[in-house]
């Protein structure tokens, strides 16, 4: 996109939002979930991109967006602990990033890929 179809968002956050793998929009153009893809990279790096975009909404008064919005890594399983790691930063902790972030394992996207594809996509086939 050439620019980031939510309105009230400053440059900072606009520039922000490029760097996130994916960002889910509903028809409404409302966030449902930003995600990171970090299955061989630092976890870390995708938390700060998450945790600024986060904190520039929260702070900004202009913003349209609601930041109650869920946030996922997906990570192979043997990554688990390494997240949970890294959520515990005081940081994370103080963003709030530690009840707003799940993990999704890639092993699970690859053995449930049928299964999601039938059932359609939408934002509860996450949780299920």
């Amino acid at each position: 996109m050439e620019e980031f179809p939510v309105g009230g968002l400053d440059k900072k956050v606009e520039k922000i939002s490029k760097l996130i793998d994916v960002i889910w929009l509903d028809t409404q153009f409302k966030i449902v979930a930003l995600f990171e893809i970090e299955c061989t990279t630092a976890i870390h790096s995708g938390l700060l991109r998450m945790g600024n975009f986060v904190a520039n909404v929260k702070l900004n008064p202009l913003t349209l967006i609601d930041p109650n919005f869920p946030i996922y890594i997906v990570i192979s399983k043997k990554r688990k602990m390494h997240l949970q790691t890294q959520l515990s930063r005081p940081i994370f902790q103080y963003l709030e990033l530690h009840k707003s972030c799940k993990g999704i394992y890639i092993e699970d996207i690859e053995r449930g890929w049928e299964t999601i594809i039938k059932q359609g996509i939408d934002p509860n086939i996450i949780d299920r």
